[in-house]
């Protein structure tokens, strides 16, 4: 749109100009060239901060696997020991245990607050939890950045942003 304004300026400046002399068409030249290149960078950062998202939302994904990778871990350890205090609970323990409920299992198994290394590894697995909740939004956040900057594109005229590839 910029780019069709500067245009649309220069032949204006330019036909009037030719009516009042010849600073006027180069009034009119350099305006439109101003407007050009004004343009054309704020085009060339839409795209960058496109590119930008696209390899953001890349790191953040590969940040929430390496989450949830340790997250399991976690709760494996986490599984052991309650399996080797409360053997009798071993098959419903094993069954049903998820990171996001750790802290039920510390109410439901007392003994389980009398130890620091538990209560420390209950810690860990909410703050990796919380890290992929987390990351979820991130992700959502970016597509967002992604889908308003292609839908606002005809502002600068030029579709040069690049697709985030699925």
């Amino acid at each position: 749109m910029l780019y069709l304004l500067s245009i649309v300026v220069y032949l204006i400046i330019h036909y009037f100009g030719t009516l009042i002399g010849e600073d006027a068409s180069i009034a009119a030249f350099v305006l439109s060239l101003a407007m050009f290149i004004i343009a054309f960078c704020i085009q060339i950062g839409k795209y960058y901060s496109q590119v930008d998202s696209i390899e953001r939302i890349e790191k953040i994904k590969k940040d929430k696997i390496s989450y949830q990778e340790e997250s399991v871990q976690l709760i494996e350890e986490f599984k052991l020991y309650l399996a080797e205090m409360y053997p009798q609970h071993e098959k419903t323990i094993f069954e049903s245990i998820k990171p996001e409920n750790v802290t039920a299992y510390m109410i439901k198994y007392p003994d389980i607050k009398s130890s620091e290394t538990l209560i420390k590894l209950c810690e860990e697995i909410k703050r990796l939890v919380g890290n992929i909740y987390s990351s979820d939004r991130q992700i959502n956040q970016q597509e967002w950045y992604i889908k308003v900057r292609k839908r606002t594109m005809w502002l600068w005229c030029l579709p040069i942003l690049p697709n985030k590839e699925e």
